[in-house]
C-alpha cells in the first residue's frame, strides 16, 4: 500500500506484476513492463488478452484512449453507452470479417503476379477499397446514432467521455481486434 501511495504522489504506477514504478507521458493505456508484463494503466489489471480488455463489447474493459472516469457514476453510464453501442460493435466486426473474407478470396492476385511486392500492394489495396468505404460510411452513420443516443443520455450526466465513446465505437472495436490478433497472448497459471 505504501508503495502505490508514494508512487501516486509522484505521477506514476507500479506495475502489478514487478512493482516497477511506470510513468504514463502520453499514448494508450496499454502498459508493457520491462519485466514484459501487459497492464492497464487505468484499472492496474494484468491483461491477458490486450484486445479484449479495450474491447467496446467488453463491459467491465477500459477504453484504450481515455483518461479514467471521475465517478461511479461515469462507470455504470459508461457501461449503459456500451450497452447501446452493441449493435455497433457488431457492425464493425462484420467490417473487420469481411476485409479477412476479400483477402482470402483475392489471394489469386499476388499469386498471378508471382508474390512480388507490387502484387501485395494491389492484393491489399483491393480487399482494403471493398470493405473500407462501407466502414466509414457504416462509422459516419453511426457517428450520428451515437450523437442522439448521447443526448438522450445528458439529463443522466452524460459527459465528453461517454459522447467520445459511443462515436468512435466503430474504430475502436476495429483497433481492439486488430490488437487482439497481433498481440501475443500469455500463458495462463
Amino acid at each position: 500500500k505504501q508503495q502505490l501511495s508514494d508512487a501516486g504522489m509522484h505521477g506514476t504506477k507500479p506495475c502489478p506484476s514487478c512493482g516497477f514504478p511506470t510513468e504514463k507521458v502520453s499514448g494508450c493505456n496499454h502498459m508493457t513492463c520491462k519485466c514484459k508484463a501487459n497492464w492497464c494503466w487505468v484499472c492496474r489489471q494484468h491483461l491477458d488478452n490486450v484486445g479484449w480488455h479495450y474491447n467496446p463489447a467488453n463491459p467491465r474493459g477500459c477504453m484504450q484512449f481515455q483518461d479514467e472516469l471521475g465517478s461511479s457514476r461515469d462507470g455504470w453510464l459508461m457501461v449503459l453507452c456500451k450497452a447501446l453501442a452493441f449493435p455497433a460493435v457488431l457492425g464493425a466486426v462484420v467490417c473487420v470479417l469481411c476485409f479477412a473474407l476479400a483477402l482470402f478470396s483475392t489471394f489469386f492476385v499476388p499469386a498471378l503476379l508471382c508474390f512480388k511486392e507490387i502484387g501485395f500492394k494491389i492484393w491489399i489495396g483491393i480487399s482494403a477499397a471493398v470493405v473500407v468505404i462501407p466502414f466509414v460510411a457504416f462509422s459516419v452513420v453511426w457517428a450520428l446514432v451515437g450523437l442522439m443516443l448521447w443526448c438522450f443520455l445528458i439529463p443522466c450526466g452524460a459527459g465528453e467521455v461517454h459522447l467520445q465513446f459511443l462515436v468512435g465505437v466503430p474504430f475502436m472495436t476495429a483497433l481492439a481486434i486488430g490488437e487482439g490478433l497481433t498481440s501475443p497472448r500469455e500463458a495462463s497459471d
